[in-house]
């Protein structure tokens, strides 16, 4: 035989301790505890009437009373008489109420946030080339916005010459945005390839360096995904978006080089964001793409190159470099520019030749009509010095 609403009141009122007294909770403390929490006049509820609702002479009204009755539920739900929505509803059925709606259950059975999933591992990635970025705080923070919002853009491009640091600010804003909490995982996947040819140097190949079906099977392994690359194609690369838009990821794909990588990909990669997003890096410019945000990277200004200077010469102990004068540094970059990549080797000299020596050998190339975007090392009288090559701009 099922309990009244009165017997059932009261079987819980005695299984619930005082909060504040202990021992077993009275019908005037549960009077008392109601006018606290519901902030009402502290002649009602009467003890008595608690008495009255025990002995079913009558109960709380249905809608004047509803929120008297979810005070009480809140009561037994906090001291753990009432576990639960349905244990609550058990209750409020005795009397014939209507049972807790989605708001009512929240708010007295509060359920604890998600545990979220541990942060990627970022010892998937290789050690970074540098330590600290210079010259590029607008651009991190442009990027850190992108990245952290949900919403297009869903791919960006980091785009500039060889060597000015697309890779360095790609795997930058990758690490923030994994110790941020900005992406659930993440993956890294290279384009480069180039080829080596006598008569015309390095060149990019023909073929795309990077086909869909590479592109899938690389990121169905770096995402624990390797039972699916016994499908088909087209089936691999349908559980690699399904697997994608489920969570909010972030992809680089670093060397995105040639016309045919982009027409090649680009159709793939749209259908494969949001919530994710991917970042590509190349020399060459997507603008022609409305829907790829292209962010271009400019050579270091002179106050930033001197920083640079000093920068690695302190980190590689090249003391030459680092007490060098701020007018030699600058000649430097007069004639070099703020390419990281160049200065970096030019720092790299003046561990083995004076910088007057190599100062000299920029001035030389002055005049000649050709920007260094890469120097090239040769032998020269049993030393290894420096010239600027233009092949490779």
């Amino acid at each position: 035989m099922s309990l009244s609403f009165g017997a059932t009141l009261r079987k819980l009122r005695k299984s619930t301790p005082d909060p504040e007294k202990g021992g077993q909770l009275t019908q005037f403390r549960l009077a008392e505890l109601v006018s606290q929490q519901m902030a009402l006049d502290s002649s009602w509820p009467h003890p008595q009437t608690v008495s009255d609702w025990e002995r079913d002479r009558y109960q709380p009204d249905a809608r004047r009373d509803r929120a008297v009755l979810l005070t009480i539920a809140a009561i037994f739900a906090e001291a753990g008489s009432l576990p639960d929505a349905a244990a609550a509803n058990a209750f409020f059925a005795t009397g014939g109420y209507a049972p807790l709606t989605p708001a009512e259950t929240a708010r007295l059975f509060p359920q604890p946030a998600p545990t979220p999933p541990p942060p990627a591992d970022l010892r998937r990635l290789p050690p970074p080339t540098y330590s600290q970025l210079v010259g590029v705080a607008e651009k991190i923070a442009r990027l850190n916005e992108m990245l952290r919002t949900p919403a297009p853009p869903w791919l960006i491009s980091i785009e500039g010459l060889g060597g000015i640091g697309k890779t360095a600010l790609a795997d930058f804003a990758l690490r923030q945005a994994v110790t941020t909490g900005a992406t659930a995982d993440f993956a890294w996947v290279s384009a480069h390839r180039q080829i080596f040819s006598p008569a015309i140097g390095l060149h990019s190949a023909d073929t795309p360096a990077l086909t869909v079906a590479a592109l899938t099977d690389a990121l169905l392994t770096a995402f624990g995904a390797e039972d699916a690359l016994s499908l088909p194609e087209n089936e691999r690369f349908a559980a690699l978006a399904r697997r994608l838009h489920a969570v909010p990821f972030l992809i680089v794909i670093d060397n995105l080089e040639t016309a045919v990588d982009y027409e090649t990909l680009l159709p793939a990669l749209r259908r494969l964001v949001n919530p994710g997003k991917f970042i590509i890096t190349s020399r060459r410019s997507l603008r022609a793409h409305s829907d790829v945000f292209c962010l271009n990277l400019a050579e270091l200004s002179r106050a930033d190159t001197l920083q640079f200077i000093r920068q690695e010469a302190e980190l590689r102990g090249i003391a030459a470099a680092v007490n060098a004068t701020d007018a030699q540094l600058s000649e430097i970059h007069g004639t070099v520019g703020g390419n990281p990549l160049a200065l970096k080797l030019v720092v790299g000299q003046t561990a083995t030749r004076a910088l007057d020596a190599i100062l000299h050998d920029l001035r030389g190339a002055r005049g000649k009509n050709m920007k260094i975007c890469t120097l090239t090392f040769t032998g020269r009288r049993g030393t290894r010095s420096m010239r600027p090559d233009s092949r490779y701009c």
